[in-house]
């Protein structure tokens, strides 16, 4: 592959997060339709049997997304050393998602999942997906273009799929069959076709092959501690409560997550750049990159958090339906995990990722794995999605401490420590904006974009004041970004 000219950070940030605002309408799109055809037992059905291949899907990756856009970043600017990287981690990423996708056919045939074997069949294209799943090359290569637009065309297929043939609750394993096709099958093999132009794969080399394997099993064993960290919830809802109260949180899930993943996306596009800059030696830009980020994550973070607690009464009615009414309860209570998730997110991707330091990963991950299973086995029996709610805050708030412990000496939290309560502050004002523009008389619908309005009016105005008033250096870096996106946006006109 020819050398390639470094990516412009701006255009790609704006990328991803294109990518996530699709991502994010996506959901606002299709889910209050499902809510109201499905109902909240089928959801909770799917969303068991998608957690069962997931798992299976996890395992199948074995941490590639990271290390492997970490190894081409590293890479990229030296021809030999890329193609050698690239087929190294294309062989065994293969060869070990076959293995696994064998296993996962051997475990439906044999009865995994028997009150919904049908629906774990159909997953058998999710879990196959994961053979032609490269994302970690285009990541790496910072090449966020190709991904994001087969992405959004892929939704835009699945969007329709799904008001066209899912209408009754009868319509279950074809809205499983769309999803495990379509949005993962057709959405992997899309990617995978174009890999010819972006280098040449070369016979296996076993000897170089298993250099890789020791570097990608580290990052495997915190990369599945985290997903079950964020998955095993709803397998232990499954196993110990209702598929009703598992669709509840299910729904409440997806609306979380949308957020962060919105916030994250960040840290996507700049781990790879951070992984380049290290390779060459640009410490104090890297530096400088990550600080930039995580305070930017914060800003937008707290608004986030606070923002979705004051509009839930508003929201959980006109988005999910009267059947979803546990969700507002839900969503106040997991909302402050939203800057928890964001900040241990961002410094794993951003600093002890591209700084090989996947022991503190590791150690945060799993001690927090291990307290979330004892408080969701102390909490689901109880209070059901909420106990699962629960679990979630305390091993979220747990990683967060964990890494704070262990880096706190080569890693200065406090400035952002600082803009945590100072937008934490803002977002409490704005919050008490929101509700008091709630008393207003008029339909769900006016009423929320009401609030949005005045929230976000109210949390940019004070953030602004605030910024300017103190000088902060935030405000010009904000500025800086957004006018080199719109300078590209002229280019590309």
């Amino acid at each position: 592959m020819p050398r390639q000219k470094q990516s412009n950070l701006g255009k790609n940030i704006a990328y991803m997060i294109l990518y996530h605002i699709f991502n994010a309408l996506s959901p606002l799109i299709v889910t209050p339709y499902l809510s109201r055809v499905l109902g909240s037992t089928e959801i909770g059905k799917y969303s068991y049997a998608h957690s069962l291949a997931y798992y299976f899907v996890l395992v199948a990756n074995l941490g590639i997304t990271i290390h492997g856009s970490r190894r081409i970043a590293e890479a990229k600017d030296n021809k030999e050393l890329y193609d050698k990287r690239f087929s190294d981690l294309f062989w065994l990423h293969t060869f070990n998602a076959l293995i696994v996708t064998i296993i996962y056919v051997i475990a439906v045939l044999v009865g995994m999942n028997k009150d919904n074997a049908a629906l774990s069949f159909i997953m058998i294209f999710y879990v196959i997906s994961s053979v032609f799943d490269v994302k970690w090359l285009f990541y790496g290569l910072e090449n966020f273009k190709i991904t994001v637009l087969r992405s959004i065309i892929i939704k835009i297929a699945y969007i329709i799929l799904i008001f066209a043939f899912v209408k009754t609750r009868n319509d279950i394993k074809i809205y499983t069959f769309i999803m495990s096709f379509v949005a993962y099958f057709i959405a992997e093999a899309s990617l995978f076709v174009m890999l010819p132009k972006y280098g040449k794969i070369h016979k296996p080399n076993f000897s170089s092959i298993k250099k890789e394997i020791l570097p990608l099993f580290l990052l495997f064993i915190p990369s599945v501690a985290n997903v079950l960290l964020r998955h095993f919830d709803k397998l232990m809802l499954g196993w110990m409560s209702s598929y009703d109260q598992l669709g509840m949180y299910e729904n409440t899930d997806k609306i979380f997550l949308v957020l962060v993943t919105l916030i994250t996306a960040v840290g996507d596009v700049i781990m790879p750049r951070i992984s380049n800059l290290l390779a060459s030696g640009a410490t104090s830009k890297s530096d400088k990159l990550l600080n930039n980020a995580l305070r930017i994550s914060i800003l937008v973070s707290c608004a986030f958090t606070f923002g979705i607690m004051a509009i839930s009464k508003e929201f959980v009615p006109l988005f999910l339906g009267d059947d979803f009414l546990g969700c507002i309860q839900l969503l106040i209570w997991i909302a402050p995990t939203i800057i928890m998730l964001t900040f241990s997110a961002l410094i794993r991707k951003q600093y002890l990722i591209p700084n090989y330091l996947e022991r503190v990963f590791l150690t945060a991950t799993i001690f927090s794995l291990f307290i979330n299973i004892i408080a969701n086995a102390v909490f689901i029996p109880k209070y059901g999605a909420l106990g699962a709610v629960f679990g979630t805050i305390i091993a979220e708030m747990s990683v967060v401490v964990i890494q704070f412990i262990m880096i706190h000496k080569i890693f200065n939290y406090m400035p952002f420590i600082l803009d945590l309560i100072k937008y934490c502050m803002i977002g409490i004002v704005m919050f008490t904006g929101i509700r008091l523009t709630s008393n207003i008389n008029v339909g769900y619908f006016v009423k929320l974009l009401v609030e949005i309005v005045v929230g976000a009016f109210i949390y940019i105005t004070v953030s602004y004041c605030v910024m300017k008033f103190t000088h902060d250096e935030l405000f010009d870096v904000i500025k800086k970004l957004s006018q080199k996106i719109k300078l590209e946006e002229k280019r590309n006109d």
